[in-house]
């Protein structure tokens, strides 16, 4: 099992990384990866990886970076289907510098395009059938569907006894929108674009958005699933200490 550790500082702080220190924490996680270690860092970001080598053991160091350097990733796991998915992207033209599963991850993220209606329920039932004993399942997600499908695409894992935490990620112009232009805004699942007068229909949408959270709110607390909202412009070092302070809090409750 490989050790990953982070950092990010958003452009607003005045608190830098140390490199040395960032350095250190990667390696008290030299237990779980005495293969390999790695770190990537940059404004603002650092990443670090203690490798245990499984898959490609003479390639596949992280951090792994994409061809074009725009995606860097860290994360520790086993892709189950990487050599399906591998095949598949080398005949649609994709060149592999390695043969590790790690690469596999970044090809699939860097194809990735919004095109479709949102569907939690494939992948979450399908990650309940690889769990086989008691975890914590973390879910990131701006949570677009009904409530009621929510709810369904999580039933599977709170069955099987996971603790489910669900962080729900808007942007404050998601939130608020506070457009002022009059333009035509478009659907990125669909394509379907839609002429909006903002000032018209600010407060209708504003309204549906908070029947939605509140909604959502009612129907994790009715399961047992911790549910934050996490609003984007909010440093996230404060929003998961936030919510690992309120955690903590319920643990004792419960």
């Amino acid at each position: 099992m490989c050790g990953i550790c982070g950092i990010v500082i958003p452009d607003s702080s005045s608190r830098s990384i140390d490199e040395a220190a960032f350095t250190r924490l990667r390696d008290t996680l030299a237990h779980r990866g005495p293969d390999g270690f790695g770190t990537f860092m940059d404004r603002g970001v650092a990443l670090g990886h203690r490798r245990l080598s499984i898959v490609d053991v003479s390639h596949g160091q992280q951090p792994m970076s994409s061809a074009d350097d725009a995606l860097v990733l860290i994360y520790n796991g086993e892709v189950f289907n990487h050599p399906t998915l591998m095949a598949a992207l080398q005949q649609d033209g994709v060149e592999y510098r390695t043969h590790c599963d790690t690469e596999t991850v970044l090809h699939v993220l860097d194809r990735l395009k919004p095109g479709r209606p949102g569907n939690l329920k494939k992948p979450l039932h399908k990650l309940a059938e690889h769990f086989g004993r008691r975890g914590v399942v973390v879910i990131v997600s701006d949570f677009y569907e009904e409530p009621e499908a929510i709810l369904d695409a999580v039933s599977p894992l709170r069955f099987r006894g996971q603790d489910i935490i669900a962080f729900h990620v808007l942007d404050p112009t998601e939130l608020e929108f506070g457009f002022s232009d009059a333009q035509p805004f478009e659907d990125l699942e669909s394509g379907e674009q839609m002429p909006v007068v903002p000032e018209a229909f600010r407060e209708e949408y504003r309204s549906l958005v908070t029947a939605h959270i509140d909604a959502l709110t009612r129907s994790f607390a009715g399961v047992r699933v911790d549910y934050t909202m996490l609003d984007t412009s909010k440093p996230l070092d404060f929003a998961l200490y936030r919510y690992l302070g309120s955690r903590a809090k319920m643990m004792k409750i419960r």
